[in-house]
């Protein structure tokens, strides 16, 4: 078993709120900037397929994502994070996403991510939400969270164990789909 120091989250990077618009989106295909929403970070990882594309007439951006930045869920019905990889340039995010950047040598993106996605952490957070009608954690609640961390090499240990096992899952899901077509089409065959 390693050493493991614990910090809060502030102390290990820079968090932020997304961009927040003053009014509804209004699409533009040929917009400048790319808006990345609460519903492209779900189940851990960042969906960029799609983005929205709007103009700011302008206006000073400081919610710009770069690669290696994390995302953060700040409502909805977990308080998950997501790892920003292949980002086109000018992409926001927007609120109610937080955007977390990593000041620190000692703890990598992935595992912050993991450390957030877990189940344990995520109780945690829903333990500290606020709100009855759309329950949030606040920037504050975010930024006090402790984090464990571990040594690099285990903290590399536990991404790449959790990647494995994510892939083991997503396999797995592909077989049993095969399988169940199988069978249908044999049953099917019974039939004429």
């Amino acid at each position: 078993m390693s050493n493991v120091d614990i910090f809060g989250l502030d102390s290990l990077a820079e968090i932020s709120v997304g961009y927040q618009l003053r009014q509804a989106v209004e699409p533009n295909k040929d917009g400048e900037y790319s808006l990345i929403q609460l519903r492209n970070v779900r189940d851990g990882s960042l969906d960029l397929t799609g983005l929205t594309r709007i103009n700011l007439d302008g206006k000073t951006v400081r919610s710009q994502v770069q690669n290696g930045d994390v995302l953060l869920r700040s409502r909805g019905a977990t308080y998950g994070a997501a790892l920003v990889r292949d980002v086109p340039e000018n992409t926001l995010a927007i609120a109610p996403l937080f955007i977390c950047r990593v000041g620190k040598p000692f703890v990598t993106p992935e595992y912050l991510v993991w450390f957030i996605n877990r189940s344990a952490t995520q109780s945690v957070l829903k333990g500290l939400e606020a709100g009855s009608v759309i329950p949030s954690v606040s920037l504050r609640t975010f930024g006090n969270l402790e984090i464990l961390v571990p040594d690099m090499h285990t903290q590399g240990l536990i991404v790449e164990i959790d990647s494995l096992a994510k892939q083991e899952r997503e396999l797995t899901e592909r077989i049993q789909k095969a399988r169940d077509q199988q069978v249908a089409t044999l049953l099917d065959g019974l039939l004429t």
